[in-house]
């Protein structure tokens, strides 16, 4: 089963920080919390992953394409900021599916066990 992972937002709560990093990327840890959200999904049984970035979030399409990742991840593009629904939408092809918002940092699986057996 494959998770979807909105990361496409214009980072607007953070703005005023004048960050030069998405906040995707700030790291939690020796890690930014995508990875924390990529190795939660991997402990949760999740078989792949994908990505929604905005097309400004270059940094983030970097990120996965020069670390090694805990799962398969897909970068899937959303062109104008449509919300967290279009994100999800993008990367539905009709099967179950999960979706795991990379701000929310759980370092617990065990209630990704039980929403997927209770589908």
């Amino acid at each position: 089963m494959k998770v979807s992972i909105p990361a496409a937002g214009r980072g607007a709560r953070f703005a005023s920080e004048h960050l030069s990093v998405p906040k995707e990327l700030l790291p939690l840890g020796e890690r930014p919390v995508l990875e924390h959200a990529l190795r939660e999904a991997a402990r949760a049984g999740f078989d792949a992953a994908a990505v929604v970035v905005s097309p400004s979030k270059e940094q983030i399409r970097r990120f996965l394409a020069d670390h090694s990742l805990p799962l398969p991840v897909e970068v899937v593009v959303q062109p104008e900021p449509l919300g967290i629904g279009d994100a999800v939408l993008r990367c539905w092809a009709g099967e179950p599916m999960g979706v795991l918002l990379p701000d929310d940092v759980v370092l617990e699986t065990v209630h990704w066990r039980h929403l997927i057996a209770a589908y």
